[in-house]
């Protein structure tokens, strides 16, 4: 359509959800190759994946696609992550030199890749930044809001059982399809309608379930599985 200034879907319904399911992709496919890293100096001969390759990828769709969203889940995941090494893992909190290299390469990469698309970049920057402080002047951000609020009104003016179990899986993509709520959804607040309270409660189970998995795991593995959930 325009270039870089066309927001990339691949095959999934809108950018968000290409985003998303890269960050879940992706931060496992680089965890793996990490970990195949650490075999090798084990001396143990395995073929390894590139990690500058698999970080360019990624940071190609989520540059492509400019989803707020998958932005600040991943930031978050990453703080939280941070946080976990320096208090409870690693207190000395040392940056091992192939670590450094890696960080300093990206960033030349990084550097060049903003010379050469200095206007493109803001914008990129400008419009995440809008998003994820809810800034009013940004018709995307109202549409949000206003959907958000659509939702919570017809959460909150329902009976006990609606609230228990809500309207049925896809109620709210078929009220969205006919026009009866607004665009810009919560993915977390159309769970709370679709499936109520009991089921919201089923799904943060899910959750749970899938981190108690981290112990079983190589702590090579642990970060990028964390980010990925």
């Amino acid at each position: 359509m325009h270039g870089l200034n066309s927001r990339a879907r691949g095959f999934w319904n809108e950018p968000t959800d290409l985003c998303l399911a890269a960050n879940s992709f992706f931060s496992i496919y680089l965890g793996l190759s990490n970990y195949l890293i650490s075999l090798r100096n084990k001396n143990i001969n395995i073929n390894l994946n590139k990690r500058y390759f698999i970080v360019f990828q990624w940071l190609t769709i989520l540059v492509l696609s400019r989803s707020a969203a998958s932005v600040a889940s991943l930031t978050i995941s990453l703080i939280f992550i941070f946080i976990y090494y320096l208090f409870f893992i690693n207190k000395n909190f040392i940056v091992r030199k192939n670590d450094l290299i890696f960080i300093a390469n990206a960033a030349i990469i990084f550097a060049v890749i903003l010379v050469l698309n200095t206007s493109f970049i803001q914008n990129l920057f400008l419009n995440t930044y809008n998003k994820l402080t809810l800034n009013s002047a940004y018709p995307s951000v109202n549409s949000r809001l206003d959907g958000w609020t659509s939702l919570i009104s017809i959460f909150y003016a329902n009976n006990v059982k609606e609230f228990l179990i809500g309207f049925g899986p896809g109620f709210i993509s078929l009220s969205n399809e006919l026009g009866e709520t607004l665009n810009s959804l919560s993915w977390i607040l159309s769970l709370l309608l679709d499936l109520g309270i009991i089921g919201f409660g089923a799904f943060l189970s899910i959750l749970y379930m899938l981190f108690r998995y981290l112990k079983y795991m190589p702590s090579e593995l642990i970060p990028y599985y964390f980010i990925s959930i």
